[in-house]
């Protein structure tokens, strides 16, 4: 071989390590009255993770163990007229100069494996002694409208609603919940105008997604296959259709059904697709029209560059809290108008 073409792959593997950045989704959602998915008293957010701060709190939601450490970390010189209260931003949490965020961890359901740079041989990533493999999401508390903003470090990572729940818990705990019996359930950041349209739908008669897999990405797409990994690149479209019953009753519950299960499976993935969209049947009685509804454009999401630590591929929460801070820089203004 032409020495001007050799390479050394472990030193290159090395290298790739050491320089590798990730992309992942910025999402908001807001938290709501889990009884009617209503709007609650603003809550103020930076104090309640400040009462939290210290040892993890865990607790058992949805079957699964969540496991959430506030952290801190200093703001950037450009962040302060976004987060510090003024006449200008209108903003009214109370800011002590420190950025105060939340990293949820659940237990991984299985151990990757790692490869050997050049022979391909395979063995089982260890663990410490004492540890056990998590897979993280990020969170930061927008300083108005009970809005938090997330990034998943993997498909797997705590959803939204879980966080939602393990909030309650945190604070009864406090004792500073707007009701004793009062739950917290979580809700995407959507246009008001086309949430209204949905809320009030109640026959949705399908919903449609499109998407592209490729052979190296792992997520909804790639897990709905459930086959082999071929090589190259495809096309996918879905059109998801819920059996109706013969009963007007049932319409509106089919509908919430639908929509949770979009949300469950790619309500944090939204930047994989090409294509998400519900059509809906006008129903006798309705004041809305027959339509769609554009799931992609009505969400405010903004996908961010991540650096990993040089050890592996591991996002550092400092890292990711940064960029979920720059993410809701830009989409102020936005985000200011759904306040």
């Amino acid at each position: 071989m032409n020495a001007a073409h050799t390479f050394d792959i472990e030193s290159l593997g090395e290298r790739q390590l050491a320089e590798k950045s990730l992309v992942r989704t910025v999402q908001y959602w807001r938290l709501v009255n889990g009884a009617n998915l209503q709007p609650a008293e603003e809550q103020d957010w930076n104090t309640i993770l400040k009462n939290a701060y210290g040892d993890p709190k865990t607790h058992l939601v949805l079957n699964k163990v969540v496991s959430g450490k506030v952290f801190t970390l200093q703001p950037e010189d450009d962040w302060d007229e976004f987060l510090r209260p003024s006449s200008m931003n209108g903003l009214k949490q109370v800011d002590d100069g420190t950025v105060y965020a939340l990293v949820a961890s659940t237990d991984k359901d299985h151990l990757p494996s790692q490869a050997k740079r050049g022979t391909g041989e395979q063995k089982a990533v260890t663990v410490d002694k004492g540890y056990t493999p998590v897979d993280n999401l990020f969170i930061w508390f927008l300083p108005f409208g009970n809005i938090m903003a997330v990034l998943q470090e993997s498909v797997s990572s705590a959803r939204p609603k879980a966080i939602a729940t393990w909030l309650t818990h945190i604070m009864r705990a406090q004792g500073n919940l707007p009701q004793h019996n009062f739950q917290w359930t979580a809700e995407p950041v959507v246009d008001p105008d086309k949430k209204r349209f949905l809320d009030n739908a109640k026959r949705l008669r399908r919903i449609e997604i499109g998407g592209t897999v490729k052979q190296s990405v792992n997520g909804p797409l790639r897990d709905l296959l459930m086959g082999p990994t071929y090589e190259g690149t495809y096309e996918i479209e879905l059109k998801v259709r819920h059996v109706k019953k013969n009963n007007r009753q049932s319409y509106a519950s089919d509908t919430r059904d639908m929509m949770d299960w979009f949300e469950e499976t790619f309500g944090g993935h939204l930047g994989e697709l090409d294509k998400a969209k519900v059509v809906v049947d006008r129903d006798p009685g309705d004041h809305i029209p027959q339509g769609e509804i554009d799931l992609i454009s009505q969400r405010i999401t903004r996908k961010r560059s991540i650096e990993v630590g040089k050890r592996g591929q591991a996002i550092l929460a400092s890292s990711a809290v940064s960029e979920i801070v720059k993410a809701y820089i830009q989409d102020f203004d936005e985000l200011a108008k759904l306040r």
